[in-house]
């Protein structure tokens, strides 16, 4: 025979496992302590400078020994009559010193060329540009002409270091201007579409007069 306590047992139709849902409520406390351990912060407008500052502050030191490495493997043998006991980092905290006035330097325009995306100037407009102060600047310029004099110079006298000749010395000042002409070349871009008359001049005719007949 069975138990009264079995019979209830059995018998009893509301006798079911009723679910919990505290496994559920653990998870998701559990999930929003994560979030607020952790939570995504965005940058202000105004953060985002101090923000670059601090990893440019903790790169500075590595960019400073990768640049020193490399300026002692590639670095010219110093001419004796040179005394200059500055590194390269001195060199550059004090090129870098005025940086408004070098920043100016590189946005000048030097010569007569075509920027892309600018209007060019018609035939009307030849005789205004013309009229125009000789520097004229523009944001959208990248010149570092003086760059490439200051390694030009560097290289002159690092080739002219071993030579005591004068004549020889101005050899290689015109060989150095000739290669550079070369290289680059002045080109006039608004002489394109017959808007100016080109003449090529040939060296025999030059100063050529043909002879007159005294009988006529």
């Amino acid at each position: 025979m069975r138990s009264t306590a079995e019979f209830l047992v059995c018998d009893d139709p509301d006798n079911e496992e009723v679910p919990s849902d505290t496994e559920d409520e653990v998870d998701a406390d559990l999930s929003e302590d994560e979030n607020e351990e952790s939570p995504k912060k965005r940058l202000k407008i105004t953060d985002f400078g101090n923000d670059l500052q601090q990893k440019h502050n903790l790169y500075k030191d590595h960019r400073n020994s990768v640049i020193k490495k490399w300026h002692e493997k590639t670095r010219m043998p110093v001419l004796k009559n040179m005394t200059n006991n500055h590194s390269i980092i001195q060199h550059i905290e004090h090129s870098l010193g005025d940086k408004d006035k070098l920043i100016k330097r590189t946005r000048l325009k030097r010569s007569d060329y075509k920027i892309i995306g600018e209007d060019s100037a018609s035939d009307n407009e030849e005789e205004s540009t013309q009229e125009k102060p000789s520097e004229e600047y523009n944001s959208e310029i990248f010149d570092d002409d003086d760059f490439y004099h200051q390694l030009l110079r560097e290289l002159i006298e690092f080739k002219s270091s071993s030579l005591t000749d004068p004549v020889q010395l101005g050899r290689q000042w015109v060989q150095l201007q000739n290669l550079r002409s070369k290289m680059k070349r002045k080109i006039d871009t608004k002489a394109t579409k017959g808007r100016k008359i080109r003449y090529a001049a040939h060296t025999k005719l030059v100063n050529f007069m043909a002879p007159i007949d005294d009988n006529l």
